[in-house]
């Protein structure tokens, strides 16, 4: 039995440690990356519980190192674990026992950032999924290049009025097709393919509430007022 109640889906762990690997960072104390040692954690830890997702078993806490830059990367780390939703456990703004030098992530529901123990903030993969569909860097954080990405497909769109406020290469950079500065009709079908991916990441959560079209229409807009708005 965990120390807290489950408060997010292990999907979202199994993408967090995805994250710090991608990072050049280490996976500790959770499987299947690393054997999880006896009686190293209170006994009732999520390092402890294991499930199945895409038939590997994870652990349902990990604890995450760096070799270099220690401080800098657990604090983008740390940024990202609650964006997942996961309970987060860093002396980010204190110190807290045991976890000066390393982060503990876990599918629970309680974090520890050295202002005591609160409530892990909700949290979604979203803009984790969203991301892929613009050739975005992956980290669920809609910071300035997810928000630019978008806002590119979005002006390259005839609702937009096929404008280019970064660049055409950009554009094309955005949908995935060779940067040579003429928007043809392959950048074209690649546009609209790129939309409707992230058409279905959107209506998947609710954000997008018309028809899988490829069309950057009235609808996509509220999508992407809304997508503003929650993140």
């Amino acid at each position: 039995m965990a120390l807290s109640a489950i408060g997010a889906p292990l999907r979202n762990l199994v993408a967090f440690k995805s994250f710090i690997k991608k990072q050049g960072g280490y996976v500790l104390e959770a499987l299947p990356e690393d054997h999880v040692e006896n009686s190293i954690h209170n006994p009732r830890s999520f390092h402890y519980d294991n499930s199945t997702y895409n038939g590997v078993t994870h652990s349902h806490a990990a604890d995450i190192n760096f070799k270099t830059n220690e401080r800098e990367n657990l604090v983008l780390c740390a940024a990202v674990s609650q964006s997942m939703g996961l309970g987060t456990v860093y002396s980010l703004y204190g110190h807290v026992p045991g976890h000066d030098t390393h982060l503990h992530s876990s599918i629970g529901s309680l974090s520890s950032l050295g202002r005591g123990v609160r409530r892990a903030t909700p949290g979604d993969l979203v803009v984790w999924d969203t991301q892929p569909c613009i050739h975005s860097p992956q980290d669920n954080l809609s910071g300035p290049d997810t928000k630019k990405r978008l806002l590119a497909l979005r002006e390259a769109s005839t609702f937009g009025g096929v404008d280019f406020p970064f660049g055409v290469s950009f554009a094309q950079n955005v949908v995935n097709t060779p940067e040579d500065d003429v928007w043809g009709i392959n950048s074209k079908r690649a546009h609209d393919t790129t939309i409707h991916m992230v058409q279905t990441v959107w209506k998947a959560a609710g954000i997008y509430t018309g028809e899988l079209d490829f069309i950057w229409g009235p609808l996509m807009e509220a999508g992407w007022q809304k997508f503003l708005t929650r993140y």
